[in-house]
């Protein structure tokens, strides 16, 4: 059985409960997995939770843009897009099916005209699990 929900924030230790994290921001996939890979596939983008902190706390900061912030939204929105672009390219191409049930990798866009928005269309991120007690 699979419940979906949406938590903003949990305590850490609630947050050590979740089988799967789905990571939105600005309706971008940021991450979508294993719980426990979360942090270690930030940090190979150099973000990093510091010690001592709530991982949902850190997750929240780094997907979260505020306009107010005026230039740093600006590059915080930049990070951001960085951080979806990535997610979706390593993503695997999607598949149609046809009538006669055989199954077609759908072609990815061009490098040339390659933008997070574009990648976002062509590679949707599937979400397993979250368990939630």
């Amino acid at each position: 059985r699979t419940i979906i929900c949406s938590v903003n924030t949990p305590r850490s230790d609630v947050f050590d409960m979740f089988d799967s994290v789905l990571l939105l921001s600005g309706g971008g996939v940021v991450y979508s997995g294993a719980r426990t890979q979360v942090l270690q596939y930030l940090s190979e983008h150099a973000l990093h939770c510091p010690p001592h902190s709530n991982p949902a706390d850190f997750l929240l900061d780094i997907s979260t843009v505020d306009p107010e912030e005026g230039q740093g939204a600006c590059a915080r929105r930049e990070q951001v897009d960085l951080l979806v672009a990535h997610w979706t390219v390593r993503q695997p191409p999607p598949t149609t099916t046809s009538e006669d049930g055989s199954a077609t990798t759908l072609s990815p866009p061009s490098s040339a005209t390659l933008s997070p928005d574009a990648l976002q269309l062509q590679h949707p991120s599937s979400f397993v699990a979250l368990r939630v007690l």
